[in-house]
Formats: C-alpha cells, structure tokens, sequence
C-alpha cells in the first residue's frame, strides 16, 4: 500500500523541472501496442497520380479500395521483419479495421507461407478477396492464404478510417467480408450496411478522437497484453496520436504524432494508469513478493 506521509509525497513538477518526464507504472497495468498503417491502397495510388488532389477520395471507382502489389510486398515486408526480430513479438491478438485493405494487410502479415493450407489450418482468406492482378504473385491465391499458427484477427469498427464522404471508406455488409476471410472473427461488426457512413458528412477531428478514446477503452479491457492494430492514416495521424505525447518532449511528440506512412508499424507503450479496466487481474508474473510472513518491515 502506498504511503499516506506528505512528506514522502514527490512532487512531479520535480521531473519536469529538470526537462525529464520519465514515468513508472507496474507492468500489469500496460500493454505493447504495434500500430501498422495498411499497404498501399488503390486510391493512395490515386491521388499521387492526381497531383495530390484528395477529392479523387470522393470517386465511387475506389469504393472499399484494395491493396496493389506493391502493397502486398509492403505487407509481407512487415512479415519478414517481424520473423526477424532475434526475439519473436508475443503478439495475442490482431485487431484490424474491418475495411478490405486493412483485412488484406492483416492476413498478408499474420498468415501463413504461401500454399500453407495445411489439415485443419482455417483460411484466412480466398481468392474471391482480390483482383488477381493486384496480387504480388496470382498463382499464389490458388489455395487462398491460411491462418497458420498466427495470432487470432479480430476486426473491430472502433479503429477504422475517418468516416463519411469517401467511398474508401464505406464498409461493405459483414456478409461480403465472411466469405473472402473465413477465419477472422466478425463477432463484433453490425450486419447489414454501414450504419455510420453517409456521402454528405465526415467525421470531424472531435468525432475522431472521443473513437479514439473509447478504442483505448476497449483496448484497455482487454485479457491481451502484446496487440497488434492494423489500422489507418487518419485514425492514427488525426485521431489516436494527438491524444498524447504533451508531457514529452517534442521530439518525442513528434516521433509519435507523425504521418504513418503505408505498412510502418510503430510499437507503443500504453499505459492504463486508472487500473479500473483491467481484465487482466493477476499479479505480474515477474513479481515477487519478498519479506517473510507476516513481514510489514518497510526496511
């Protein structure tokens, strides 16, 4: 229990005085995020070939767009790094928006090899969910990708792509994305059309963050410790990061709240100070609770 002497109470204007705002928190009340902005998407190529002009955002020939090819060796490049990694990320859980490009990206990263299908290995996607002439290698899709031994995909509305307005980013019914992707669990997507798109109105900065802030909550709610978040430009760049980074550093602020560009991943602490959402309820493993029995000695 924490002591309740004022005099041992630290002042933290202390650590910010001396231009050091370190923090402490136990380790089970934080969880590593890895955030990876999707592959490269048929309307990012868009508009680089527009001169930058965002209204091509707005054409309905991007609607739910799909990853290029460059965009699936994006992908696969963020595999190969991970399995390089000289100890591997103990990644629980993939969350991942559940918009085409983003699910693409998830199963190209946490799915298996090429022509793994494997006895009772769950595709995790078919052939039926991509134009064979966008994909790295087409003769590939014969046999869909399968999960393998990676982490279990959850899609999850809460971290999807600004919305409104951009037909990039109208979700389809689940009904089109359970078939393409028979293993990600959908548990959580409302049937039917998107309930949250419209053509007149987008989603505005307050809008964005107040999602960002509830996405931390169900994060935070979690049993998973290590997540992965395949997820967007905006709801990174203009809704999660600017909630944080304040108390730090600029370049520190900076390195956080800078643009994603296609499949960077970038790995965060997240630390849940008020300790009330916690699934996760056991003492750390790595704790050890010293003393003898009965032992209140402080020294």
């Amino acid at each position: 229990m924490a002591s309740n002497d004022p005099e041992l109470r630290g002042n933290p204007d202390d650590l910010r005085k001396c231009g050091r705002p370190f923090t402490l928190a136990p380790m089970r009340h934080t969880k590593v995020l890895h955030f990876i902005r999707h592959g490269q998407g048929e309307h990012n190529v868009a508009v680089i070939g527009g001169g930058g002009d965002h209204s091509i955002y707005k054409s309905w020939d991007y609607e739910d767009a799909q990853i290029t090819k460059i965009g699936w060796d994006q992908a696969l490049a963020v595999k190969a790094h991970l399995f390089q990694q000289t100890i591997p990320l103990p990644i629980e859980l993939v969350l991942v928006s559940p918009l085409t490009r983003t699910l693409q990206t998830a199963v190209a990263v946490f799915g298996g090899e090429r022509g793994e299908g494997g006895e009772g290995r769950r595709v995790l996607m078919t052939p039926e969910a991509v134009v064979a002439s966008h994909h790295r290698d087409p003769a590939a899709m014969a046999e869909g990708i399968a999960r393998g031994a990676g982490p279990p995909i959850l899609a999850y509305e809460g971290c999807r792509e600004m919305i409104g307005v951009h037909p990039c980013d109208r979700r389809r019914p689940v009904d089109h994305y359970q078939p393409r992707f028979p293993a990600v669990d959908f548990s959580l997507i409302p049937k039917g059309e998107d309930p949250h798109w419209t053509e007149s109105r987008r989603e505005t900065y307050p809008e964005i963050q107040a999602r960002a802030r509830a996405f931390l909550e169900f994060v935070a709610a979690r049993p998973e410790t290590h997540i992965a978040v395949v997820t967007h430009s905006a709801f990174l760049s203009r809704g999660l990061m600017p909630l944080f980074g304040y108390d730090y550093d600029d370049s520190v602020r900076n390195e956080m709240q800078a643009h994603f560009d296609n499949c960077e991943m970038r790995s965060m602490l997240f630390v849940d100070g008020a300790g009330v959402n916690r699934v996760r309820q056991e003492e750390d493993p790595l704790w050890f609770k010293g003393g003898t029995e009965g032992d209140e000695a402080y020294f």
